[in-house]
C-alpha cells in the first residue's frame, strides 16, 4: 500500500528558510522564518479572512482565500515556497507500536496494515503520513514506536487548491502542533 505524504516534519532542518501558513476563520498569517540552531522570525504579515472563507478548520471558499493569499504575499517579500499548518477534527494522530523494522518500505506498509484498524476513515478517503520515533523495549521485546497521522482527503486537496490558486508553492503540511 502506497501511503500519500502529509510531510511530517518533526525534525528541522539546519540553515533553511520556511514560510509557514496559518490560516483560520477570520485572518490568515504567514511568517518567514530562518532554521539554524534557533528560530529567528524575518518576516511576517496577516489578513482578515471574510467570515465564511474557513470554517472549523476547513476551506469552504477557496476562490476567496486563493484571492486573500494572492493580496497577503503580494509585495510582502515573503517567500512563495510554503508550509502550511493543518488544525482541525478531520485530522487524526496515533501512535503505533510495530515490529521492529529497517527498512522504510517495510515500514510503511506496516504502518499501512495497522492504519487499517487505527484510523476512523475509510483509508481510500484519507491521505497517511509518519514518522519512526524509535525502539522502545516492552514485556513483549522491542517495538518500533511511529507517529501516524491521517488528515480527510478531501479537506487536504481543497486547501492545497486554494494555496497553489494564488500562486504558492505549497512543501509541506504540518500538523499545526508541529509547527515552528
Amino acid at each position: 500500500m502506497q501511503i500519500p505524504s502529509l510531510n511530517l516534519n518533526l525534525g528541522r532542518r539546519s540553515g533553511a528558510d520556511v514560510v509557514g501558513l496559518d490560516i483560520q476563520p477570520g485572518f490568515v498569517a504567514a511568517v518567514q522564518a530562518h532554521l539554524n540552531g534557533t528560530v529567528t522570525a524575518e518576516r511576517a504579515a496577516a489578513l482578515p479572512l471574510a467570515a465564511d472563507v474557513v470554517r472549523d478548520g476547513e476551506v469552504k471558499d477557496i476562490t476567496a482565500l486563493s484571492d486573500a493569499l494572492r493580496e497577503l504575499f503580494a509585495g510582502s517579500g515573503l517567500s512563495k515556497r510554503v508550509r502550511i499548518g493543518v488544525a482541525n477534527q478531520r485530522t487524526v494522530l496515533r501512535t503505533l507500536e510495530l515490529p521492529p523494522v529497517t527498512d522504510r518500505k517495510e515500514l510503511a506498509a506496516a504502518v499501512g496494515f495497522q492504519a487499517q484498524d487505527q484510523v476512523p476513515m475509510p483509508l481510500s478517503n484519507a491521505v497517511l503520513d509518519f514518522h519512526p520515533l524509535g525502539v522502545i523495549d516492552t514485556p513483549a521485546g522491542p517495538r518500533q514506536r511511529v507517529v501516524l497521522v491521517a488528515a480527510q482527503r478531501d479537506m487536504i486537496e481543497r486547501l492545497l487548491a486554494a494555496v497553489r490558486g494564488a500562486g504558492l508553492r505549497p512543501e509541506g503540511i504540518d500538523l499545526s502542533a508541529f509547527a515552528l
